[in-house]
């Protein structure tokens, strides 16, 4: 699905799609070398970069909800569309 989304994204207009992924919820878990060496892997295959995400659970519970990511100002103003 992905692939076929970037296909017709670079027919579109000729430009790639810059892919970021971002990693949520992390943990401390022994498995957390083998998910970054995994998506590291997985990255070369399906062109895209990853990114260490948020390990603050606040953020989801409360922002999440209101349609809102951390990285939004939640005094801005801007408020999602109903």
């Amino acid at each position: 699905m992905v692939r076929e989304a970037r296909r017709e994204r670079r027919l579109l207009d000729g430009r790639s799609t810059d892919w970021i992924v971002i990693r949520n919820r992390l943990s401390g878990s022994r498995n957390n070398r083998h998910i970054a060496d995994g998506l590291t892997e997985l990255g070369k295959q399906m062109a895209f970069r990853w990114s260490e995400g948020f390990a603050e659970r606040v953020v989801y519970r409360e922002f999440f909800p209101l349609g809102l990511t951390a990285l939004d100002d939640p005094d801005s103003g801007v408020r999602p569309a109903d």
